[in-house]
């Protein structure tokens, strides 16, 4: 038995090829198209072919089944240079467009048109437009009047590092958006900060990250932490390890700005407040000064995102006059600041008693207000410069609640007047007590 050989040529290499890797069906004396592509660079691309399937009596020229196949560089080509791309499977002679994304998945554009061979092959240097930034394109050729096409994936490099940030002023431990390319493709390109406005040659900072350029030589979208660093202008650069090619921007680094709330935002001396805000760096101990004060009142630690609630009491000095009182806080690590103002209101005591009438020897309890917050007051009879009777202690609004008892003096008569004194504001406030005499039935009570 002999057997007969079979010339096959570069398509019938492809059509053996689809068929043993699933991407096109035979039968006997046709062949269908396959229903898709590959998209893979550097890879003869089978294509489709349209139109109706001939029957198996059909010898004619115009029926024969064909494949078209593309080929293009498995590297990235330069941006504005030159394409080298071969293909099979046109009708001879005819015009093959050739047409490209604006970007990976974009409008096809047409780049050039070629003539097809006496075979149906096209084979050609194509000068790429200047709209075809680097990065990834799609890549297609389409017969004008065959309506075959193939398709691949075009991979362009720039000419030369660029890069675009998402802002050019950001804050420490803030996220600095940005995609940069021009780098060898594949190479390992490394992110510097380093304080200053000039771009040096040489980084003298260790690099905040490191990642793997993409087949075009661009790094994707990438977002790398800003450290704790001065604020000021501030040199990025981005390098390629193996082709030391670099690209530089300054950016601005910008102070930190926590807000504060004080809760009261007003009171009298010695007054309590409590401390609300956001903006530190999470964890970072933060010292609150009171006034001009240079050592802090207190100190705290901002939570895991930098933010603080209800922190205190922080106590208002019961010295302080009436007016504006600095509240500031200054975080440890960050340098941070922030300054809110307290509204010190003036004393204006009053007072009052339990019972404003009876007969001497009576115990009273006396109640107040307007006082310096949290402060020592003393009781008087007749004024302030007489023997204490009684004392108690302000709350943290200044008032007095019930203290004593003071007695009333035995042998009184008319009436007795009580001081109370705030012993760190001096604020004075008096309330008269009417001695009754049980035996004349005299005496009306009253104060002032």
């Amino acid at each position: 038995m002999r057997w007969r050989s079979w010339p096959l040529g570069r398509a019938g290499l492809v059509a053996l090829l689809a068929m043993a890797l699933g991407v096109g069906y035979f039968v006997v004396g046709r062949a269908i198209a396959p229903p898709a592509t590959y998209s893979s660079p550097g890879v003869i691309q089978p294509g489709t072919q349209p139109g109706s399937i001939p029957s198996a009596d059909d010898n004619s020229q115009t029926s024969k089944p064909e494949y078209v196949t593309l080929e293009v560089p498995g590297e990235a080509v330069m941006q504005n240079g030159t394409l080298e791309l071969s293909g099979t499977g046109f009708s001879p002679g005819e015009s093959v467009i050739v047409s490209a994304s604006e970007g990976e998945a974009g409008k096809l554009k047409a780049v050039a048109t070629i003539t097809a061979d006496a075979q149906g092959k096209i084979e050609q240097k194509v000068t790429l437009p200047e709209w075809l930034t680097s990065g990834p394109h799609s890549l297609q050729v389409t017969g004008k009047d065959s309506g075959r096409q193939a398709q691949a994936t075009l991979y362009i490099r720039a000419n030369k590092p660029w890069i675009n940030l998402a802002s050019y002023s950001v804050q420490p431990t803030q996220k600095l958006g940005f995609v940069a390319g021009g780098f060898q493709p594949g190479e390992d390109v490394s992110i510097y900060l380093e304080q200053g406005q000039s771009i040096p040659d040489r980084p003298s900072t260790r690099p905040l990250l490191t990642i793997k350029a993409d087949k075009a030589g661009n790094l994707m979208w990438t977002e790398v932490q800003v450290p704790l660093m001065k604020p000021g202008a501030t040199a990025m650069i981005v390098k390629g390890k193996a082709s030391g090619l670099q690209i530089g921007q300054t950016v601005t680094v910008e102070a930190m700005h926590p807000l504060l709330e004080l809760s009261p935002w007003s009171g009298p001396p010695g007054a309590e407040i409590n401390l609300n805000g956001r903006g530190f760096l999470p964890g970072e101990r933060v010292s609150v000064f009171v006034g001009n004060g240079n050592q802090p009142a207190t100190t705290f630690q901002a939570d895991q995102y930098g933010n603080y609630w209800g922190v205190g009491p922080v106590h208002i000095p019961q010295d302080v006059t009436q007016g504006k009182l600095d509240i500031k806080l200054l975080g440890e690590k960050s340098g941070a600041t922030v300054t809110q103002q307290f509204a010190v209101v003036a004393p204006h005591p009053w007072a009052e008693l339990n019972t404003y009438s009876g007969p001497s020897g009576t115990p009273v309890l006396v109640s107040g207000g307007g006082f310096a917050a949290k402060e020592r007051v003393s009781i008087h009879i007749g004024s302030a410069g007489s023997p204490i009777v009684a004392e108690g202690e302000t709350d943290s609004n200044g008032k007095l609640w019930s203290a004593g008892p003071a007695t009333v003096p035995e042998g009184s008569s008319k009436s007795v007047t009580f001081v109370v004194v705030g012993e760190s504001s001096g604020a004075q406030a008096s309330v008269i007590f009417q001695v009754v005499d049980l035996f004349s039935g005299s005496g009306e009570p009253g104060s002032n």
